[in-house]
């Protein structure tokens, strides 16, 4: 397991230590959602790798979604994923957030979460079951498959909803580290720990 691997996955069993420790309170609500998905993927072209020309079946993603209310107001997420690309067990920490419900206009959240890019990369998270294409599209990839856009940030956000006989309306304004283009790998690199330029992101949604 190399360190990148190792780091995630502390993250991930601080994140589980976290929600354990808040069991005391009588009024938590602890959620679990899990994931999974398997494909067959076969391809005639000339220039198909030969596991693909032979036809074969590959395991996806699984996604372990959890959400722990501690009270009607605070409530902790968090979202790991794990996938095995080229046979190799890669695990990620897609989403850490804690949050606090001031009213519903207001509520202040901080962690790991999806950028506020329109409709569908927040609604359509990880695990291909909620999505409604069979890929995502290309310009809401995800940072590691290639993605065009920063899909996740890391830093503080708030956002609200109202409601009224004209419907809903709803708002996202944020900070978050600033990113980097991995250059040796083609893709953009969140900062999850530090901040390597001196310009952070600045972000919003109405």
């Amino acid at each position: 397991m190399n360190g990148t691997i190792g780091a995630k996955l502390r993250s991930g069993i601080l994140c589980f230590i976290l929600l354990i420790c808040a069991t005391g309170t009588t009024s938590a609500q602890w959620n679990w959602w899990n994931f999974y998905d398997i494909s067959y993927q076969f391809s005639p072209s000339e220039n198909a790798s030969r596991s693909l020309k032979n036809g074969a079946f590959v395991l996806g993603q699984y996604d372990l979604f959890t959400s722990y209310n501690i009270d009607n107001r605070i409530e902790v997420l968090a979202e790991l994923v794990f996938e095995a690309p080229g046979g190799e067990l890669e695990v990620d920490l897609e989403r850490l957030l804690i949050s606090y419900t001031f009213i519903d206009l207001l509520t202040l959240e901080v962690g790991r979460g999806h950028s506020p890019l329109g409709y569908y990369g927040n609604t359509f998270h990880h695990g291909r079951q909620l999505e409604s294409t069979i890929n995502r599209p290309l310009i809401l990839e995800f940072e590691d498959e290639g993605g065009l856009v920063p899909a996740h940030n890391v830093g503080m956000w708030l956002r609200g909803f109202t409601a009224g006989n004209a419907g809903v309306m709803d708002y996202t304004i944020g900070v978050a580290n600033g990113q980097q283009i991995d250059a040796d790998h083609g893709e953009l690199a969140l900062n999850l720990n530090e901040d390597d330029n001196p310009n952070k992101i600045l972000f919003g949604k109405l």
